[in-house]
């Protein structure tokens, strides 16, 4: 995205590291051995997702460089525990940030064209801790599905996009 990252840390962007540990286990399919990974487009959702959480690029790009540097030096948190908790504390009395969240969840977990088991269960962790009644759960995942055909659309379309050109 941008290569300025005269951002130092701060809660915010520690809020990226984990938004960014979370979204990229979400994006993993349980199948190791399947092939159609869309890592890198998982990750670009990823960063637009960052933006509507108030984000400039230069801190989603820190947020990033952090999460790499942490992984690459076996200092990034070993199970999603600690992450989710950090994230529920962030939110934890924002209802709008909470259902921002699970629709986002839901896109990113959608992105594979399959939904896992530990991605449902990470949706259903949620909506528990969100105490969310089914309607509103099952609502917000439309939603998140919703996101997720956009953006399978917008890939489409730039792609035919760039064949003409």
């Amino acid at each position: 995205m941008s290569e300025n990252t005269a951002v130092k840390p701060n809660g915010k962007i520690l809020f990226g590291v984990d938004y960014f540990h979370f979204m990229r286990n979400m994006e993993i399919p349980d199948n190791e051995t399947k092939s159609d990974i869309k890592g890198d487009i998982v990750d670009a959702v990823i960063k637009l997702f960052l933006l509507q959480w108030g984000f400039s690029v230069e801190e989603i790009d820190y947020s990033n460089k952090l999460f790499w540097e942490k992984l690459n030096n076996n200092t990034l948190d070993d199970s999603l525990e600690p992450v989710l908790d950090r994230i529920l504390s962030f939110i934890k009395d924002d209802r709008e940030k909470q259902e921002k969240l699970l629709i986002e969840i839901t896109c990113v977990g959608l992105m594979d064209n399959e939904v896992s088991d530990r991605e449902r269960y990470f949706a259903n962790y949620f909506q528990e801790k969100f105490d969310l009644k089914p309607s509103e759960y099952s609502a917000l995942c439309t939603k998140g599905g919703d996101w997720h055909l956009a953006f399978e659309y917008l890939g489409e379309e730039y792609i035919e996009f760039n064949k003409k050109n």
